[in-house]
């Protein structure tokens, strides 16, 4: 504390006295209570300095009141005093000034000193906080997003908690959001210019000179509760001491750092600098193993104890790290410079004292709260907030650290209630016996409150949740009717309606054993512990192994949508929705027990035996005779010929039932270190039995998954082998472990830490509760109760029970409802997840399935009606500016398209799927328009059309005319698809770079991406990838319309045969724009070395002044080859020289456009390498010219491709479709901007002159499409992604495969001569 106040001013009837410490510059005269007792109070003006040490010593005293009427669930009304009234509340000369960084405050909150802060731009921060703070009146409310790693949003909390005690009344209201990750996210870029908006005021532990977020103390202030980190004012002293233990000149010469080095590369890095046999860098660097120090009991981390050495190294870790403070306090640093390590340590003892990290809290948020420009209140769904209420029901070491951190001292006369409310538990309501049939009117809770459960906030679930997303999504666009429910029934064995939190069956057929009573048994556990929770619900459930729902049978365009059936299993080739199975409540028939008790008992038979120590061979045992891959494993057991290190068994389970289950405890088979999964009839439950074991899993290739092996990964869970070769996979596999003991050790510890962590009953039935939550969602009808279902509930089941059956019951009965709230389920799965093992979604054409229900309407005339032309309304000729009223239908009706034809619309090119992939970033968020305003920055134009009628603001002009035929060709679009368009508004980059980079947005915490549209994009930015200009015509350079062009070139084609065609790779253009073009030129044909290229520099305006006679494009398809090069990115010569039916030869490249994406190599092109490309150019054409059929098969693919799929029809269909999908993201309405204006054909049009008024007539659509757009293909799904992408690899591997054998040939042939 700065220092304290020489006057306490009494009032009558005072109950207690309050001593606050002054804030620095500041002192406080304090009136305090009523009910005078205390013994501490000294009345009069003349109060001497020692009693001022005495009240000092005896400050007030606030206990906590853990009262069991309390129940620690909320504060006390008048918890302490939240308002005082000041005698004199002017700074004081007696206080000293604030330490000199407390000036980095009004840095920090400089973004905002302008603007203020407004309640717009706190909401903005809530994308990434993990909680809402607002303080009303003194007391504080929260409202959580997110669970902070650890404990650091409970001890910020408590901190915060903590200065209201400290300074009752003071603080005054403010709102304000909290990401208690480490590294900044607020970046300053984002919000520059004359323009951008203002940033959210987030707070957070640390900045950075890129960002803007506010900084506050951490959270280790008031203790790390996880590696026993004590809080600060205590750890402190033991610093301290630990100085004065060992004097700087008598501690170990060297630089000492102890800490976890695998959270950053840098500190990975540091282990590099210890000491070795060869080198001496005089640093001593130390691993810390918290795990390893958890179990000691923190012996050897006791920060008090390691100021040894005379220099200790601070380095930052993922961002910042706490450690900064406790290194610093150690007077370590260099014999030279000795003095500075005294001063660092003074510096922290004085200057970073508790005292004055509370006055920096206090003067950072009463600064901040001076910015708001709002009256904060409480959300709706926030949570009053106080010392009670976080320590009360605080245990262990958490508990420790918040009562030795309070900051008014608790009261030792006063006994405090600490026991935790005692969970509500619902027993079995057996009234008859065994005889009960019925339920209870009230067998547990339907509707129940919150005030029995944590006010934490739920963890996020594990990742293989984000599969529900996937197993429903043939659902998405439909819904769910009764209809398709009731489709199901032929192939269910039960029918589950939840009604009001009751479960209701109507069963069909008995299903194998005891499956479908411990499914149901299932349900209704998690409706035990989610009461009131599920939400109405109607599904068909089939108990048996193998799929049904086969997605072949849905794909066609007259099928029907697929029946919504839940069972235990799927494959690639199947649509049914995956279930927990019924053995995690117990399987009776082979006494395998509850997984609640087995997955502990697995635990601790896998700590009696080390991995070491365990066999070295794979061991199975089970029943052969259900799969035909189990019998062919068979062959794989040791004989006297061949030990293929494997231990095969049959399991007799008829025998092993006579015998009691003796042989068979799943607990005891954890002796080997590998041991098999392998498939019965379809996907088996052993799976889980078999990963829990620390072995290594030898995983034969699966054909199904359950709903949580879709998370396990190959070399990280599990070890695969080959279905088709498993014996040879299998030895493979064991003399690899034993031969890599750590390695092999790590995958088996993998899968258990899944199994234990991720797969713990919680998150089973947080899986249930998610899965039928989202599956409710999709019902387009009311579920009701079936005339032939009974009530089932948990007395229905248990009560009338017996032997085993009633024993894995009553084993596995959820007691009562959860102390915590289900999970926070994660986000679908991005296309770009698809490269890590993951992927997306089913490939279903729901679309199909929407078009059959909608447009399946019969002809009604065979003569088509005329088509309708719009012409150009001219008026004032040249002069023309303004757009006329009705210059073309802006709501266009269905009788003016053509009915001709009951069929649908074609399905759009493939490429059109990558539209999904180039929107993936905002469909979680959506677009704000706070977003598409921070794409400003470099945009060109914002378009905004509104009723079909388009907008402009202009912002820059763009290079030559690319901005204008862009324009124009969306106004085209408009004509083609009047009245069909949404309303949108977006904002254009002309450039050809792309400028939104992947990298500043990957992380979980950083801002949503501005959506920026443009002609190109890379696989590293998130720029959306838009038709170029060129389409309508490219006046500078003399290029034509794509429609004129596309014939040009066709007919250009045909007017020489490939093989009369010079048998060389041509290219012709601008080097200048590029380095790799200019590297290109070196390929060209000269005395010395002929590349079979013919390279050419294009001078344009050379050209021009010849007006364009050498650079008539549909002239230049006379060579059997054509170079496609980049330029300054992607180059619009990309479809001409793809159109020639010459083979193109593309260098590699780094971008793309709308349409590339749906090449492939080795069917429309040849890939060159970019780093090689004269050598690899010349074996392309050597190898074409001796595969002649081959080649021209290459060269025919890709003009096809361009003439079939690259026609103007697609163009602006894909236009229509990328800008649709656009429109659906849009969080608000577009309106019209102040400084826009009307855009019409004739606005464009009617004033042009030359060339571009030229184009633009040749490339204007006359009227409303005859058709409707093509039909948008399904996201890219699972296997097809990953085949691309594997496909594309593969060829461009085979042709360096052939290159490199084509030069060693050529060597060879060279040392011959």
């Amino acid at each position: 504390m700065c220092n304290f106040t020489e006057y306490v001013i009494v009032g009558s009837d005072l109950t207690c006295v309050i001593l606050l410490s002054i804030l620095c510059n500041f002192t406080e005269y304090i009136v305090v209570g009523s009910d005078l007792t205390s013994e501490y109070v000294v009345v009069g003006s003349d109060l001497t300095s020692e009693y001022v040490v005495e009240l000092q010593s005896r400050r007030g005293k606030f206990p906590l009141n853990c009262s069991s009427g309390n129940n620690t669930r909320t504060c006390p009304v008048n918890y302490y005093p939240a308002d005082y009234k000041f005698v004199n509340d002017n700074p004081s000369s007696s206080s000293p000034n604030c330490p000199h960084y407390f000036h980095w405050i009004h840095e920090d909150l400089k973004p905002w000193r302008e603007t203020g802060i407004t309640e717009e731009m706190v909401e903005r921060a809530n994308r990434t906080a993990n909680f809402r703070l607002v303080i009303l009146n003194g007391r504080a409310y929260v409202e959580t997003y997110e669970k902070g790693f650890q404990t650091r949003d409970v001890f910020t909390l408590w901190g915060i908690l903590q200065l209201l005690r400290r300074y009752p009344g003071k603080i005054p209201d403010l709102d304000m959001m909290f990401d208690c990750v480490d590294w900044p996210v607020v970046r300053s870029s984002d919000f520059a210019g004359e323009n951008a908006v203002a940033p959210p005021p987030l707070f957070r532990y640390c900045g950075d000179n890129e960002t803007l977020d506010i900084v506050f103390p951490d959270w280790s202030f008031w203790g790390w509760a996880e590696i026993n980190i004590k809080p600060w004012q205590d750890l402190l002293k033991d610093l301290d001491k630990g100085n004065r233990m060992q004097r700087w000149q008598n501690r170990a010469p060297y630089a000492y750092w102890k800490g976890n080095p695998e959270v950053a590369e840098k500190r990975m890095e540091l282990v590099k600098c210890n000491v070795t046999e060869n080198q001496e860098w005089n640093a001593r660097i130390y691993v810390q193993d918290w795990k390893e120090e958890i179990k000691q009991g923190f012996k050897h981390s006791d920060l008090g104890n390691q100021c040894h050495h005379r220099y200790k190294i601070y380095i930052e870790g993922s961002a910042w790290s706490v450690s900064e403070k406790y290194i610093l306090a150690c007077d370590s640093v260099s014999l030279l410079v000795q003095r500075i390590g005294r001063e660092a340590s003074d510096f922290i003892q004085e200057d970073l004292k508790m005292d004055y990290v509370y006055d920096y809290m206090f003067h950072l948020l009463n600064e901040y709260a001076k910015l708001l420009r709002y009256k904060p209140k409480v959300p709706k769904s926030a949570s009053e907030l106080c010392s009670e209420i976080m320590a009360c029901p605080a245990e262990g070491t958490e508990k420790k650290l918040m009562m030795e951190s309070m900051s008014i001292l608790t009261d030792t006369t006063r006994k405090v209630s600490l026991q935790p409310q005692k969970k509500l538990q619902i027993q079995l309501n057996c009234t008859n016996g065994n005889l009960t049939n019925t339920c209870p009117a009230s067998y547990y809770p339907f509707k129940f409150t919150n005030q029995n459960q944590s006010n934490s906030s739920s963890p996020t679930c594990p990742d293989y949740f984000r599969w529900i997303y996937d197993d429903l999504w043939p659902w998405r666009e439909t819904g769910v009717t009764k209809a398709m429910v009731m489709s199901g029934k032929n192939n269910a064995d039960f029918r589950l309606v939840i009604v009001d939190g009751r479960a209701y069956v109507e069963t069909y057929r008995e299903s194998f054993q005891s499956r479908d009573t411990f499914t149901l048994w299932g349900i209704l556990q998690m409706l035990r512990r989610y009461p009131g929770k599920i939400p109405d619900l109607d599904l068909m459930f089939d108990c048996g192994d193998s799929t049904v729902t086969n997605t072949k049978s849905y794909r066609l365009p007259n099928a029907p949508a697929p029946p919504p059936l839940f069972r235990y299993c799927g494959n690639n080739a199947s649509l049914d929705i995956v279930f927990p199975d019924w053995s995690f409540w117990g399987w009776v028939e082979i006494n395998i027990k509850p997984w609640e008790t087995l997955s502990k008992e697995l635990k601790k038979a896998n700590e009696k035996l080390k991995w070491s120590k365990r066999e070295p061979y794979a061991y199975w045992k089970g029943n052969p005779y259900v799969g035909r891959t189990r019998m062919d494993m068979l062959k794989c057991n040791v004989s006297e010929k061949q030990d293929w290190n494997a231990r095969i068994y049959k399991q007799d389970w008829i025998k092993e039932q006579k015998q009691g289950f003796k042989q068979s405890n799943l607990a005891s088979q954890c002796k080997h270190r590998y041991k098999i999964y392998v498939e019965g009839n379809t996907w088996s439950v052993s799976e889980k039995y078999i990963l829990a074991c620390d072995s290594v899993t030898l995983l034969v290739k699966p054909d199904y998954y359950d709903f949580y092996s879709r998370g396990l990964m190959p070399l990280k869970h599990y070890w695969p082998v080959n279905n088709n070769d498993k014996c040879r996979s299998i030895k493979h596999a064991v003399h690899w472990g034993n031969t890599h003991q750590k390695e092999a050790q790590e995958i088996g510890k993998a899968a258990n830490d899944f199994l234990q962590e991720q797969l713990k009953m919680d998150y089973v039935y947080d899986y249930m509760f998610h899965l039928l939550s989202e599956y409710a969602k999709l019902l387009k009808y009311k579920p009701a109760i079936p005339k032939k279902a009974i009530e089932l509930c948990s007395e229905v089941m248990a009560c009338p029970a017996e032997g085993v059956i009633k024993k894995f019951m009553e084993e596995s009965m959820v007691q009562g409802p959860s102390d915590a709230i289900p999970c926070n389920i994660p986000p679908p799965f991005s296309p770009a997840d698809s490269t890590t093992g993951y992927s997306p979604r089913k490939t279903i054409v729901t679309r199909v399935i929407r078009y059959n229900h909608t447009y399946a309407t019969p002809s009604v005339s065979k003569q088509p009606l005329k088509k309708l032309e719009i012409q150009l309304n001219c008026t004032l000729g040249n002069l023309t500016r303004t757009c006329p009223a009705s210059y073309y239908p802006l709501k266009f009706t269905e009788q003016n398209e053509s009915s001709t034809s009951s069929s649908p619309p074609p399905t759009c090119p493939d490429y059109f799927r990558w539209i999904y992939d180039d929107l993936w970033h905002w469909r979680e968020t959506g677009i704000t328009k706070e977003m598409v305003m921070r794409a400003k920055r470099t945009a060109d134009f914002r378009l905004v059309i509104v009723n079909g009628r388009a907008y402009v603001e202009t912002y820059h002009k763009a290079f030559q005319s690319r901005d204008t035929f862009t324009l124009w060709g969306i106004l085209q679009m408009l004509r083609r698809y009047p009245g069909k368009v949404p309303d949108l508004d977006l904002m254009f980059d002309c450039v050809d770079w792309p400028v939104l980079k992947t990298e500043f947005y990957r992380h979980p915490k950083a801002p949503v991406p501005p959506p920026l549209f443009r002609y190109c994009g890379n696989d590293s930015s998130l720029d959306i990838v838009f038709p170029d200009w060129s389409f309508w015509g490219w006046p500078e350079i003399n290029i034509k319309p794509w429609e004129t062009l596309s014939k040009d070139l066709k007919k250009g084609n045909e007017k020489m045969k490939w093989t009369e065609r010079e048998p060389y790779a041509y290219w012709k253009g601008n080097p200048v724009v590029a380095e790799t073009r200019r590297d290109l030129l070196k390929c060209n044909a000269s005395e010395k070395q002929d590349w079979n290229a013919r390279v050419y520099a294009q001078d344009w305006a050379q050209a021009e002044k010849q007006g364009y006679k050498q650079s008539d494009l549909a002239n230049q398809c006379i060579h059997r080859y054509k170079i496609y090069v980049e330029g300054s990115a992607w180059s619009v010569s990309e479809k001409y020289i793809l159109a020639c039916d010459s083979v193109t030869l593309l260098i590699k490249p780094q971008y793309y456009d709308f349409y590339t994406r749906g090449l492939m190599p080795l069917q429309h092109y040849w890939p060159v390498k970019d780093k090689d490309k004269c050598r690899s150019i010349k074996h392309a054409v050597d190898w074409g010219n001796t595969h002649e059929q081959e080649a021209q098969a290459i060269g025919k693919a890709a003009s096809d491709f361009i003439q079939e799929q690259l026609k103007m029809d697609y163009v602006y269909d894909y236009m229509f479709h990328l800008l649709s999908e656009y429109a659906k993201l849009l969080k608000y309405k577009p309106t019209v901007p102040r400084k826009a204006v009307e855009l019409c054909s004739e606005a464009m049009a009617c004033s042009a002159e030359g060339l571009t008024k030229k184009f633009m007539l040749e490339s204007m659509v006359e009227g409303p499409s005859d058709a409707t757009p093509c039909n948008m293909p399904p996201p890219y799904g699972p296997a097809g992604l990953h085949s691309i992408l594997d496909r594309k690899e593969n060829s461009i591997k085979q042709v360096d495969s052939w290159e490199q054998q084509y030069w060693k040939n050529k060597s060879k042939q060279q040392r011959r001569f």
